[in-house]
């Protein structure tokens, strides 16, 4: 039995957490307390040594990366999650929903965090240990490259596909939720030692953290009625208005999802809302008024004044367009206009109001914009066709292109005597002789080889 407040050894606030300062005694008889790092309603979270474990190379890198330099601990540094005594079962909870994704990956493979131990601490306070990772830079910041927010796309992505092959749900998927293994390298770095890693990609790998909300869909059906299951700015429609009658899926998570990217990519975030008047009114201005499935939802009548001036349902291509003029507005050049376009592509198709007409994970991964990172369709085609999606695409079809925002990059994929009206007619013979010069050229190369060539 728990002992009551007033027999705890550890100092304790008033909300019922423990109060971590230096000097403090080890907890569990191993962990140094160094630092805190983050304080939540129902947990605290802090940086200790694991004084039982030496620090590996990996971890003086993120540690030299950190701002840590010399002063740095040669032990392992862990991230130790406090529940408060009020909150005891949610960490009992989500321990056991990281013991169940864990079990499910005993090679460690998945973007998903490793849990690497838990106790209770002086008898009212749940402890997880988790590894220490480094957070994406908080809004507002500039907006991020997209080569790196294709790689944390995909990241985030593949650890959201094994959750929900797992039969759970984040459901509470952010960036702050979002963390990657080693922090971005600092500005100007450059060659020499160790640019294997400034310039490669680990940093750009993220993991999926904060399993507290994590649940199965029967068990999301049951907070649906209150929709208080999401944060407010990632929280998809069918929470914010109550739909009891439609079944709760994992479609609640890729709507999160493509709110984290437009935040990751443009800077600030897509839904900027405090309230959940806000909310409908701001996705209305992007989608339009709710089709008329929501008309019976718990709070359709109290939401129908927030969204009254908004348009009807708009079409996929005009929010294909409306989310491609954020993203330039938000400081990307017109030069990646294509980049944006099939972003923009995979984010209206994520942000569908029906729970049914957005995609899955794993048919996502099979996106235009995902796949030029690897082509995931054909390492992984899940059985040849993944919820729908063909498992290869046309070789001669370009990527889509929003209309009206990649005029640039549709001339680029034109027939060459579209882009080269010259070169057409009279001239047409000696453009097919350089062609086909250019192509024997290629395969003398290739041949001579014995490899094959693959091109970005």
């Amino acid at each position: 039995s728990r002992p009551p407040a007033a027999s705890r050894r550890l100092p304790h606030d008033a909300d019922g957490h423990v109060r971590c300062e230096q000097g403090m005694p080890l907890f569990a008889g191993r962990f140094r307390f160094m630092r805190p790092l983050a304080a939540g309603a129902t947990a605290r979270t802090i940086v200790c040594e694991d004084l039982f474990r030496p620090r590996d190379d990996d971890a003086l890198m993120r540690a030299a990366r950190a701002g840590e330099g010399a002063a740095a601990s040669a032990h392992a540094c862990v991230v130790l999650k406090v529940y408060g005594a009020a909150h005891f079962a949610i960490g009992e909870q989500e321990s056991e929903r990281l013991r169940r994704l864990n079990a499910a990956d005993p090679l460690g493979v998945q973007r998903v965090v490793r849990q690497l131990g838990r106790f209770v601490l002086d008898g009212a306070y749940f402890v997880l240990v988790l590894p220490l990772l480094c957070p994406l830079p908080p809004p507002p910041a500039a907006p991020m490259a997209l080569a790196r927010v294709r790689s944390l796309a995909a990241c985030a992505l593949l650890g959201a596909a094994f959750v929900h092959a797992t039969g759970l749900v984040h459901a509470d998927l952010k960036p702050d939720n979002l963390m990657l293994e080693l922090p971005p390298p600092p500005d100007g770095a450059g060659a020499g030692v160790g640019a294997g890693w400034w310039c490669g990609a680990p940093y750009e790998r993220c993991t999926l953290i904060d399993f507290a909300s994590a649940c199965t869909p029967a068990e999301a059906a049951a907070c649906c009625a209150d929709g208080e299951l999401v944060t407010l700015r990632y929280r998809p429609p069918e929470l914010l208005y109550g739909r009891t009658a439609a079944p709760v899926s994992t479609a609640i998570d890729i709507w999160s999802l493509a709110c984290a990217l437009f935040e990751l990519a443009c800077g600030e975030p897509l839904f900027a809302a405090r309230s959940v008047a806000q909310l409908a009114l701001q996705i209305g201005a992007l989608l339009g008024r709710p089709p008329p499935s929501y008309d019976r939802a718990a709070r359709a009548a109290l939401l129908a004044r927030a969204v009254s001036g908004c348009e009807p349902t708009r079409p996929r291509a005009a929010v294909v367009l409306a989310l491609c003029r954020r993203l330039l507005r938000g400081g990307h050049s017109r030069r990646a206009a294509c980049e944006l376009a099939q972003l923009s592509d995979l984010l209206a198709s994520m942000l569908a109001y029906e729970p049914d007409e957005r995609p899955s994970a794993r048919a996502a991964l099979l996106s235009p914009f995902v796949a030029a990172l690897l082509p995931f369709g054909a390492l992984a085609p899940f059985g040849g066709i993944a919820d729908g999606l063909p498992a290869q695409q046309p070789a001669s079809a370009p990527p889509p292109c929003a209309p009206g925002c990649a005029e640039g990059a549709m001339r680029a994929h034109a027939p060459a005597a579209e882009r080269n009206p010259r070169g057409a007619g009279a001239g047409g013979e000696l453009n097919e002789e350089r062609a086909s010069a250019r192509g024997a050229k290629r395969a003398r190369a290739d041949e001579g080889d014995g490899c094959l060539l693959y091109t970005s």
